[in-house]
């Protein structure tokens, strides 16, 4: 793939990211944020057809918008638990939350019945 190539990829995204950002109630670092946590999958994701790229995406970017100013909060207490006082912008909250979830989904998937097959006393992986 050349340069104009992903150029013809990359502008609509950026065009369309820019007039979510202006047109909505919800801050710009947030949808930022949720953008590049979400992006971040993408760069890591090889092998999966494009229709799971797309839901992923989909999924981590709700999930970012939805979950920044809450996870902006618990990050700021973890700081605050080890005597650094910080606030955390929920643009920060935003990458970590989409970036976060994709993990999560993909751990699911891959151990789906982790959760209800697992015994009380059971310590093992």
């Amino acid at each position: 793939m050349n340069v104009n190539e992903m150029n013809q990829e990359a502008v609509p995204v950026a065009v369309g990211i820019t007039y979510l950002t202006f047109l909505s109630a919800l801050a710009p670092e947030v949808v930022l944020g949720a953008f590049a946590g979400s992006v971040i999958f993408l760069l890591g994701a090889t092998n999966k057809p494009k229709w799971q790229w797309v839901l992923y995406f989909i999924v981590a970017f709700l999930v970012g918008l939805l979950g920044a100013h809450t996870v902006a909060k618990v990050v700021s207490e973890l700081l605050s638990m080890v005597r650094i006082t910080a606030e955390v912008p929920e643009g920060f909250g935003a990458l970590i939350a989409a970036a976060c979830i994709i993990n999560m989904l993909g751990w699911f998937r891959d151990n789906p019945t982790y959760l209800w097959t697992r015994k009380s006393g059971d310590q093992t992986k």
